[in-house]
């Protein structure tokens, strides 16, 4: 088992006792005094892996992680009551692959076969900057989260959200300012993510307190997007990526800071 495996075996086992212990807790009816509607920003990161068309010379091809991935989200949650919360969240993701650094080349199966099976590079000798691969996603998500239905300080939670995410593929410099060519879309999905609130009290009875919250979260799966660009880096190439690739990497982690109303 690679150290890959072994970390979403890890996350997994993680994230089925967190929905066990969520679920258990929330047979429990709300207290009075329980907060009705939260609002949450969030800020993290993203893995996921892109079948590049290249990649810099002496570097793994095929199905090769993202070198960076930045994940935010927006969460606006209305308690319905037993433990359950309704949310509308907006969500962002910009991931970036190198495909070749200045002065060098890109290797890759792509490249061999839009060149008539004659090489396997493609040069990027004349260029004084790096060329990497962006996917950028800005998304929108309805969804509910069961949580405990109590005023505790931790609270355990899980949910679902399906959304709309709208994406964009640019094959540029590191400034983006020179483009080789893009596509843009849009993608449909679920999504699965869990956490756990800590909530501080600020101010307010016990029976209307107002409350900071600070959440560790993971937010899984990603809907998958399929681009076509023609005439890529040369005249007659076309990249048609037929096999897809995740609008966001597919597991995403972070912290949001709240509030309650």
């Amino acid at each position: 088992m690679n150290a890959s495996t072994s970390y979403l075996t890890l996350l997994a086992c993680g994230f089925a006792i967190l929905f066990s212990t969520t679920i258990t807790l929330a047979q429990e009816p709300d207290p009075p005094g329980e907060p009705v509607i939260a609002v949450s920003l969030g800020l993290g990161m993203s893995k996921g892996r892109v079948g590049a068309p290249f990649t810099p010379e002496g570097e793994p091809q095929g199905l090769v992680p993202y070198d960076s991935g930045f994940f935010m989200n927006m969460s606006l949650d209305v308690n319905a009551g037993s433990g359950l919360r309704l949310f509308f969240g907006m969500a962002g993701n910009i991931q970036r692959k190198l495909l070749a650094r200045a002065h060098g080349v890109g290797n890759g199966l792509w490249v061999f076969e839009q060149s008539g099976y004659e090489s396997h590079s493609i040069s990027f000798a004349d260029t004084d900057y790096d060329v990497h691969m962006f996917m950028d996603t800005a998304g929108f998500r309805l969804g509910a989260k069961l949580a405990p239905p109590n005023s505790g300080t931790f609270v355990p939670w899980v949910g679902i959200s399906a959304g709309i995410y709208l994406w964009t593929v640019d094959f540029a410099n590191t400034a983006r300012d020179r483009s080789y060519g893009s596509d843009k879309g849009v993608a449909t999905g679920i999504t699965y993510m869990g956490g756990i609130d800590l909530r501080i009290p600020i101010s307010g009875r016990k029976e209307k307190r107002k409350y900071v919250i600070l959440t560790p979260f993971v937010d899984l799966a990603s809907p998958v997007a399929y681009p076509k660009i023609e005439n890529l880096f040369l005249d007659g190439w076309t990249w048609d990526n037929v096999g897809g690739s995740h609008v966001m990497g597919p597991t995403r982690f972070g912290v949001m800071l709240g509030t309650t109303f």
